[in-house]
């Protein structure tokens, strides 16, 4: 579907443009980046290594890539939420869930308002043994909005764009 992702690059970039220009005028500085952006859950890095713990640290706040069906959530299918693991915001319901036999958690879509998404340049080492190890390959990130928390990517898998989650970036909220 390249004319939807045009579009979505287009209005993306039309966006972060409109934005970088704006503080440009304001105040005469570079380009916006993420260290520009408050969210509203805010730790150090010594804080987000205690609460996360080091797997959880390793994929939420490095951007890294568990292994895949490392998660027990991976194949669990069932009445429930997700939440972040981050900040507990609720980003995924089970409605949305995709089958797909890869080994992580895949959503049709994200609940409204709930994630933020930005451009991911894949290191090899962050994707140990995932099949993205192709360096300097751009995917698209998403994020917690309330957290910012790396929770997965967006890719485009047997015809469907998809959220691929790392499980472990999740927690689960049986109904």
């Amino acid at each position: 579907m390249p004319g939807y992702d045009m579009t979505r690059r287009a209005a993306i970039g039309a966006a972060l443009a409109s934005v970088a220009t704006t503080k440009s005028r304001a105040d005469d500085t570079a380009a916006l980046t993420n260290e520009d952006f408050i969210f509203e859950i805010t730790r150090s890095d010594a804080e987000w290594r205690r609460f996360l713990g080091d797997e959880r640290y390793y994929v939420m706040r490095e951007v890294g890539t568990e292994w895949a069906r490392s998660s027990e959530l991976w194949d669990r299918y069932g009445a429930a939420t997700y939440s972040c693991a981050g900040c507990d915001l609720k980003v995924y319901d089970e409605k949305q869930r995709r089958p797909l036999d890869k080994g992580w958690v895949f959503f049709h879509h994200a609940e409204p308002r709930s994630v933020l998404m930005s451009i991911d340049r894949v290191s090899p080492t962050a994707y140990g043994g995932s099949g993205m190890e192709e360096e300097g390959k751009e995917l698209i990130e998403v994020q917690c909005r309330r957290c910012g928390c790396h929770l997965g990517h967006i890719l485009y898998l047997e015809g469907g764009i998809v959220h691929c989650i790392n499980g472990i970036a999740l927690t689960l909220q049986e109904i």
